[in-house]
C-alpha cells in the first residue's frame, strides 16, 4: 500500500471577515464608535453594491460644451471605482483664458501658440462641516481665550474638476485573446459542412468560467486615482479655442442607459420602415420582451415566412424553374455552334465553305 501526499489542505469552509455590524442591545452603553460603525457599515456595503454591480462612469448627464475658451459642465451623476456617487447638481463654467494668461505672462501671447491637451476629470470629494463644541471637564478645555473645543459634527460630500495630462480611463475589454464572436467568424470562412462546422465550433468553445468579469481593483482597502474623464480638451491659446473630444468618458450600464438606449436606437424607426405595425420606440424601451417580440413577428411576417415553410419552398422551387426555362434558350443556341464547329473540324469543304470570300 502506498501513501499519496495531499497538494493542498482545507483551511476552513467558514470565514467572517467581509464586514462588521452593530447588534445592539437594551441597557448597551452607547459611545461614537457604535453610532459611526452603524454608519460606516451601511455606507460600505452601498459602494460595495456600486462597485460590483454598476462599476465606474458616469450614469447621467455631465455633458461638457465650450464658447471660445469657456467650458461648461452640465448637472449630472457618477460612479467612481471606489463605489462614492458624485453627485453635480448645477453648471460649472470653467475659463481658461485665465490658464493661458498664467502660461504665457506679461501678455506675451505668440500668435502661432501651439495647442495643448489637458483631460477633464470628476473626483470626488469630502470636507467637514457644522462646527460644535466638545463637552468635557473644565481641565480639558483650553486655557488661550477660553473657547471650548470644536469638532465637526458633519461631513459635507461633494466633488472637485481638475485637470490632469493623461486620461485615467482604463480599457473597458480585455483584447489579448479571440472571443466567441471572433472564432465563430472564422469557422464561417472555412466553408465547411454541417457536422464539421459544429465539431469545430464545440472545440472553440470557450472555458465560461473564465469569461467571468473581474471584480474592482479596490474591494479591500481605499481606492487611490479614482478620477472620472468627463472630457479630452485640446486649448489653442493663439486662436482662443477649447475643443472637447468626448472618446475617454466611460458610461454606466444601468438599466435606465438600456432603456435610454432603446429609445435612442429605435426612435423613428416604426415610421421610416416598409414593415408596418412596428412597435414604437417608448414600447421597446420600457416593455422590451413584448416589444422586440412583436418587431420579430411583424418582420417574419412581412418576409413571407409566416404563411407556411411548404409554401415558401414552393414559391421558391418556382422562381428556380423559371430562372431555368429563361437559360435555356441560350444553352441550345451555344450546343448549336458547338455541333457546327465540330462538323467543321471533321468536313474541310464545309469548313471552306464557311470562310468568308477575300
Amino acid at each position: 500500500m502506498t501513501k499519496t501526499k495531499n497538494e493542498c489542505k482545507t483551511t476552513g469552509l467558514c470565514h467572517y471577515d467581509s464586514s462588521t455590524r452593530t447588534k445592539f442591545f437594551h441597557g448597551m452603553l452607547l459611545t461614537d464608535d457604535h453610532l459611526s460603525s452603524e454608519q460606516t457599515y451601511h455606507r460600505e456595503a452601498l459602494k460595495r453594491n456600486n462597485r460590483y454591480l454598476f462599476g465606474s462612469g458616469i450614469v447621467c448627464g455631465l455633458e461638457v460644451d465650450n464658447k471660445g475658451m469657456c467650458v461648461q459642465v452640465h448637472p449630472g451623476a457618477a460612479l467612481d471605482c471606489g463605489g462614492n456617487l458624485i453627485e453635480v447638481c448645477n453648471c460649472i463654467t470653467i475659463d481658461f483664458w485665465e490658464d493661458c494668461k498664467k502660461k504665457y505672462p506679461e501678455g506675451c501671447l505668440p500668435q502661432t501658440a501651439p495647442s495643448f491637451t489637458k483631460y477633464l476629470v470628476l473626483r470626488y470629494a469630502e470636507t467637514p462641516a457644522d462646527p460644535q463644541p466638545v463637552l468635557s471637564s473644565s481641565e480639558d478645555c483650553p486655557s488661550d481665550g477660553g473657547q471650548p473645543k470644536c469638532q465637526a459634527s458633519k461631513v459635507r460630500e461633494g466633488f472637485c474638476l481638475e485637470l490632469v495630462d493623461t486620461c485615467p480611463e482604463k480599457r473597458a475589454c480585455p483584447d489579448e485573446e479571440d472571443g466567441p464572436m471572433a472564432a465563430y467568424l472564422s469557422v464561417l470562412r472555412q466553408s465547411l459542412g454541417e457536422d464539421d462546422t459544429r465539431k469545430a465550433m464545440q472545440g472553440l468553445t470557450p472555458d465560461f468560467m473564465k469569461l467571468s468579469p473581474p471584480c474592482p481593483g479596490c474591494e479591500c482597502g481605499d481606492c487611490d486615482g479614482c478620477e472620472l474623464c468627463l472630457a479630452k480638451l485640446t486649448i489653442n491659446c493663439g486662436e482662443k479655442t477649447v475643443e472637447v473630444d468626448g472618446a475617454c468618458r466611460r458610461y454606466v450600464w444601468s438599466p435606465r442607459m438600456l432603456q435610454w438606449m432603446a429609445c435612442a436606437i429605435f426612435a423613428g424607426f416604426d415610421r421610416n420602415s416598409e414593415v408596418k405595425n412596428l412597435p414604437t420606440a417608448s414600447q421597446v424601451a420600457f416593455q422590451p420582451v413584448p416589444g422586440f417580440w412583436r418587431g420579430a413577428t411583424e418582420f417574419v411576417a412581412a418576409r413571407g415566412r409566416a404563411r407556411g415553410p411548404v409554401k415558401l419552398v414552393q414559391e421558391e422551387a418556382a422562381v428556380v424553374s423559371e430562372q431555368a426555362a429563361s437559360l435555356k434558350p441560350l444553352k441550345g443556341k451555344a450546343k448549336a455552334a458547338e455541333d457546327l464547329k465540330a462538323k467543321a473540324s471533321e468536313d474541310p469543304k464545309a469548313k471552306a465553305s464557311e470562310d468568308p470570300k477575300p
